[in-house]
């Protein structure tokens, strides 16, 4: 589920930013996208292979289902102007 959420959530994500920005600041803002992606990746399965090492595999599973559904939560709660 991860990986289709990622699989929506990256190319939608990065189609807003180039919309939104000005043509002079596009490569920045790609990259910008990327580094957040891939840094947010690598982060996390650094922690969680931490969690997972100490506790078990279930508590990892756990804890990124627990970071996601708040994500959602903040999403879906957030007004729009």
């Amino acid at each position: 589920m991860m990986g289709l959420g990622h699989g929506i959530a990256y190319p939608a994500v990065t189609a807003l930013a180039i919309e939104r920005a000005d043509t002079s600041s596009r490569g920045m803002v790609v990259s910008i996208i990327h580094g957040a992606f891939n840094g947010g990746n690598a982060f996390f399965a650094y922690a969680l292979g931490l969690v997972a090492a100490e506790w078990s595999y279930n508590v990892a599973f756990w804890a990124a289902g627990a970071v996601t559904l708040s994500g959602a939560l903040l999403l879906g709660l957030r007004r729009r102007p």
